[in-house]
């Protein structure tokens, strides 16, 4: 089905009283800013909103700035409804058409969307939840390397706010703030502000026997950083705790209904098998590398102990 044919009818509203909700899948891409912005308001005030928003339901899932830039201008706007089944292909085709986005940028809404989690039993419920991507899917649909989604997850999960900013801009290299996200946000905030991020990634760059970058570390953060990984270890084995508990289940339905003569039931209980058994894998291969990151930072945290007795 092409997006043309996905839409219905347009119509025509102001807006409301209430600002409407937009969609998580509108807020993978961030709002534009600066001059483009300034450039869009300029046209819309000129000659009114020409491109419809795009809603599911109450929520917009494309057209958030022309919304914003037609809410403060108070002027109606056209609308129709997404009639299709695949909106996260829908909103990624429009803004990548759209809108130039550097590889760094992309690789930002890439690593927001490899960060999405899936609810449980998406097969009985599939509208209640968004999809699962992984770091690869998310890349593909992007069109960046997986290396290039696995810094912007770092630089999510790790950045400050005004490090994220930078990247979504465009004005810092992805792989450069992936090296600066290793600091303490508040040396992180600091850094960008006077525009030496570049400066400050060549020099953060870690030692090929050092790929987690805790030599740059400062005791003090090398026992926050050793204790927020042990707690990633604990939260990984609830998990594995809470899969372990699922396979059970599962193979007690299995068991169940393996003496009748319901095939399809069986078939579709073996296919929900393989998929918990697949993420208790992801989930014990995570809590092995949590285990080892763990380690390491206890280890760098006690020889930077030894190295200030030294010194004393």
């Amino acid at each position: 089905m092409s997006i043309r044919t996905t839409l219905g009818p347009v119509t025509f509203e102001t807006c409301p009283a209430q600002g409407v909700q937009f969609h998580e899948f509108a807020k993978l891409f961030p709002m534009i800013q600066g001059e483009a912005l300034a450039e869009l308001s300029a046209d819309i005030r000129a000659n009114g909103v020409q491109e419809p928003f795009v809603f599911i339901g109450r929520e917009i899932l494309d057209g958030r700035n022309r919304y914003m830039i037609a809410r403060e201008l108070g002027i109606a706007y056209p609308r129709c409804e997404y009639l299709g089944d695949d909106p996260l292909g829908f909103v990624i085709s429009k803004n990548m058409h759209r809108r130039h986005l550097s590889e760094s940028q992309r690789a930002m809404v890439a690593g927001r969307l490899a960060n999405m989690r899936q609810g449980e039993r998406t097969d009985l419920e599939p509208s209640a939840n968004l999809p699962k991507v992984s770091t690869a899917g998310a890349s593909a649909m992007l069109n960046v390397s997986d290396r290039s989604v696995t810094a912007a997850r770092k630089v999510r999960n790790k950045g400050d706010e005004s490090l994220i900013e930078a990247v979504e801009r465009g004005e810092v290299a992805v792989s450069t703030a992936a090296k600066i996200a290793v600091l303490p946000k508040s040396e992180q905030a600091e850094i960008v502000a006077k525009g030496e991020v570049r400066q400050e990634a060549r020099d953060a760059s870690a030692p090929i026997d050092d790929p987690y970058g805790f030599a740059r570390l400062t005791p003090s953060a090398l026992i926050a950083e050793a204790t927020g990984l042990r707690q990633q270890v604990e939260e990984q084995s609830t998990a594995l705790t809470t899969k372990d508990a699922e396979i059970a289940a599962l193979k007690a339905q299995k068991r169940e209904f393996s003496e009748t003569d319901q095939g399809r039931v069986i078939s579709n209980l073996h296919r929900q098998l393989a998929t918990v058994k697949l993420k208790r894998d992801e989930a014990m291969a995570a809590a092995r590398r949590a285990e080892y990151r763990r380690k390491k930072a206890e280890e760098e945290r006690d020889e930077a102990r030894a190295n200030q007795l030294i010194h004393l």
